[in-house]
C-alpha cells in the first residue's frame, strides 16, 4: 500500500509494515544471506524469494562542527541555491550506510535499504525517514572555514546507529579534522 491510499483509508499508524530489501532465503540483512553458485549457461531451479515485511523507522540527529558559511554561501541559499546541504555550514552531507561487512557497493545498498542522503537543515539537525532495521553507520562530512588555510579542509565524522523497534533520536555527529600523517 502506498501512503496516498494509507491517507484515503485513514491509516495513521506512525510506522506501518512495508517490504523491504530481501535476500536469500528470507532474511532482511545481507549477513543472513545464503549464496547461491551459478555457472555460466547451467539453470537453478526451486529458489523462491519471499519478500519480508518489517516496521521502518527514522533516525535524527544534529551535526555540530560545520563552519558558518561565507558570504557566497549565504547569497546563494537566498536565492534558492545550495539548499539541498543548507546545513549551518551550506556544505555538509550525512549519509546512511548499512555496516554489512559483506557491502561491496554501500552507496547502492543504502539506498536499497532506505538509507541514502539526508539533508541536514539550517540549525544542523537531519533526519532519515523509512529506514528498515539494521545495523548503520551515518557519515558526516562538511566544508573546512573561510580562512585561506581551511577551504580545502574536509571535516568528517563516522557514528554507528542500531535500528530495531523504534526511532533512533538525539543523534550527535561532531566533525573533527582529518589527522596528518607523516
Amino acid at each position: 500500500r502506498g501512503a496516498i491510499l494509507d491517507q484515503i483509508l485513514g491509516n495513521t499508524e506512525q510506522n506501518p509494515e512495508d517490504y523491504v530489501t530481501t535476500y536469500y532465503p528470507r532474511a532482511i540483512e545481507a549477513s543472513g544471506a545464503t549464496p547461491l553458485d551459478l555457472v555460466a549457461g547451467s539453470e537453478l531451479r526451486g529458489i523462491d524469494i519471499g519478500l519480508l515485511k518489517a516496521r521502518k523507522f527514522s533516525i535524527a540527529g544534529r551535526v555540530e562542527g560545520l563552519p558558518a558559511p561565507s558570504v557566497q554561501q549565504q547569497d546563494n541559499q537566498g536565492k534558492g541555491k545550495g539548499k539541498q546541504f543548507g546545513g549551518p555550514g551550506g556544505n555538509g552531507i550525512v549519509n546512511l550506510i548499512p555496516r554489512s561487512a559483506s557491502n561491496a557497493q554501500p552507496g547502492v545498498a543504502a539506498i536499497l535499504n532506505g538509507g541514502g542522503v539526508a539533508q541536514i537543515a539550517a540549525d544542523g539537525t537531519f533526519e532519515f525517514k523509512g529506514v528498515q532495521p539494521g545495523a548503520y553507520y551515518i557519515m558526516a562530512q562538511g566544508g573546512g572555514g573561510r580562512g585561506p588555510q581551511q577551504q580545502n579542509t574536509r571535516l568528517s565524522a563516522r557514528v554507528s546507529v542500531d535500528v530495531s523497534s523504534s526511532d533512533v533520536r538525539n543523534v550527535n555527529i561532531r566533525l573533527t579534522p582529518p589527522l596528518e600523517v607523516t
